[in-house]
């Protein structure tokens, strides 16, 4: 578990990939850029064991409020969040993708 401040990173478990599937699907949780298929069990089961690396952002009272990703793509890292509706504009997602950045400088070769 990676901890900050007001939240905490653990990566996502088998149990957490049906309520991810779920927020993925939703256009109010993923937002309006956000790919607008449904997503499945079986297509998270695929993307987070296929070089994709996804952390549950939970309050440090355990609640998860966002999910945050990162991957490799051509000579570059990529980094994605989902952040529910009711914990918009707290500044969960801010300091999850600051949390994710710092770990991703200090144990992957980022430049």
């Amino acid at each position: 578990m990676i901890h900050g401040p007001n939240v905490d990173l653990r990566l996502v478990e088998p149990d957490d990939l049906q309520e991810l599937a779920r927020w993925l699907s939703d256009a109010e949780v993923s937002g309006q850029f956000e790919r607008f298929d449904q997503t499945t069990l079986a297509d998270m089961a695929r993307e987070v064991g296929g070089g994709v690396a996804w952390y549950v952002v939970q309050t440090k009272e355990g609640v998860p409020v966002s999910y945050v990703n990162n991957g490799r793509a051509v000579g570059r890292m990529s980094v994605g969040f989902t952040l529910l509706p009711e914990a918009r504009g707290r500044g969960f997602a801010s300091e999850a993708a600051l949390i994710l950045v710092d770990y991703l400088f200090l144990h992957e070769q980022v430049e």
